[in-house]
This record gives C-alpha cells, structure tokens and sequence, in this order.
C-alpha cells in the first residue's frame, strides 16, 4: 500500500512540476490529489493523533506565511496579492503542508523555496515568474526519493 501511494506522489509532484514549467499553469484538481497521498503517507507513519497535531502546526505555518506576502504585496508592492504570487503556488503550499511532521516539513520547505530560487537563476529563463509550485513539486518529489533509498534519516521522524 505504501509503495502504491509514493508513487502515486511522486507522479502527481512530477505531473505539477512539468505542467507549471511549461505551460505556467496546472490542473486546479492536481493539488488535492497530491495533497490526499501524500498525507495518507504522512498519516501511515504518525498516527491520527500526531497527524493531526503536526497538519494544524503547518497549516497555521503556512497561512502566516501567506498573510505576510499578502500584506507585503498590498501594502509594499501596491499590487494584488494574486497578481505578485500564482495561485497554484498557494495551493501548493497547502498541499505540501499536510504532507510531513512540522520539522521536517520547516527545513525541507525552507531548502525548497532556496533550491526553487537556485534552479530558476541556473535554468537562466527570461521569464521574471518563477514557476514555484513547479519547481517546489521537484524537490519534495527528489526528497521523498531520496527517504526511499536511504539517504535521508527518516523524514517521517519528528
């Protein structure tokens, strides 16, 4: 069942990925799916209780995040706040934010927007967006791989 579901994951990640770097757009219905298995992953290794304690940590994480780019891009940047940050972006934040234990969850979303910055100044694009979600569904899907194999510790351990 596990195996069925990481893979499940990681081609959702991959689908978001290649969708939002070519075309800048993806599947509105992507996002739930993801976040679905990838959080039934997440549960398998914690258990309700933890599950549901660590989801509200990243959540609330996440939606602080999100009200402070909201008030930057209203009050600093005088522009919209959808118009500064894609929605899909947003719905991926949301996404991945059921998908680990808080800790794990802060560092590797921290390494991701760093590597979501790095790989879009590398791939040299003209374009002044940086397809976040995209570039973001890489990385945790490397990640998850990487948990998989070995490399990491064990990114389910809080």
């Amino acid at each position: 069942m596990r195996s069925i579901l990481l893979t499940i994951s990681l081609l959702l990640l991959l689908a978001i990925f290649l969708q939002d770097l070519k075309e800048r757009k993806v599947y509105w219905f992507l996002f739930p799916l993801a976040a679905i298995s990838l959080a039934w992953l997440n549960y398998l290794q914690l258990g309700v209780q933890q599950f549901l304690i660590q989801n509200i940590i990243n959540i609330t994480i996440v939606s602080a995040i999100l009200i402070a780019l909201s008030v930057y891009a209203n009050v600093k940047m005088k522009r919209p706040f959808l118009e500064v940050f894609g929605l899909g972006d947003l719905l991926f934040f949301f996404t991945i934010s059921v998908a680990l234990p808080s800790v794990s969850f802060i560092v590797l979303f921290v390494a991701a927007i760093f590597f979501s910055g790095l790989l879009h100044l590398v791939s040299r694009q003209n374009k002044i967006t940086v397809p976040l979600a995209g570039y973001m569904a890489l990385f945790f899907a490397c990640c998850l791989v990487m948990n998989e194999v070995g490399l990491f510790q064990d990114i389910y351990s809080y």
